[in-house]
């Protein structure tokens, strides 16, 4: 199989506005247990970029392919997915468990905002809940990024594939609206060694539809 490694920039952005029921926890540091679908991929691209081997649907087609985003204050996180000339993806926030080694707190926040950038098209996603207060966690639309890059595969080769580099960047959420109260909302960008997560579902050409 041929393998064309192309660099692509998702930004996302993590925000929230007031306007909710206030959370309350009993302590800052406890922890919450994040749900299964939102801490544990149930299949992800090995770090080769290769997807042979992996089990096939009924269909005849590779699941879904679910990244684990594992990010700390403003850190970039990145994913590299390979396909041939399709590209659609879904986010879903997660639940925070993380105790900061700083304070010892666990920086709880109740929503994720994306806002996702892949070459000149850019898709703001609305303000997604992790389900922290109860329920599931919700989920973005489905969004098209395919015509966002150009195919470097020939149209007659039907084995070639190329590294299409996701950025996840400038994350933003509710923790010090949470943890401090109404004065901080909204919220920005998450401070210091805050962490966040979510699940970054990507549909290729390999796969079944999102």
């Amino acid at each position: 199989m041929k393998i064309i490694t192309t660099t692509l920039l998702i930004s996302m952005g993590v925000f929230t506005g007031c306007g909710q029921a206030q959370v309350s926890f009993a302590s800052r540091a406890s922890a919450v247990k994040a749900s299964d679908s939102n801490t544990t991929p149930s299949f992800s691209v090995p770090a080769s970029g290769s997807n042979s081997g992996a089990a096939t649907t009924s269909s005849g087609r590779l699941p879904v392919l679910k990244y684990q985003i594992n990010g700390t204050g403003n850190a970039t996180q990145y994913v590299s997915v390979p396909t041939r000339k399709t590209l659609k993806i879904r986010f879903i926030p997660g639940v925070q468990n993380k105790v900061e080694a700083l304070t010892g707190a666990t920086w709880h926040y109740s929503a994720l905002s994306v806002t996702v950038h892949v070459g000149t098209q850019i898709q703001t996603l609305p303000f997604l809940r992790n389900g922290i207060t109860g329920g599931d966690a919700e989920s973005s639309v489905v969004v098209d990024f395919s015509n966002a890059f150009l195919s470097q595969c020939a149209a007659t080769d039907s084995g070639c594939s190329q590294n299409i580099t996701i950025a996840i960047e400038t994350p933003r959420n509710d923790d010090a609206c949470i943890n401090y109260g109404w004065m901080y909302c909204p919220a920005s960008q998450i401070p210091g060694q805050h962490a966040w997560n979510g699940t970054l579902q990507v549909q290729t050409d390999s796969t079944e539809e999102l």
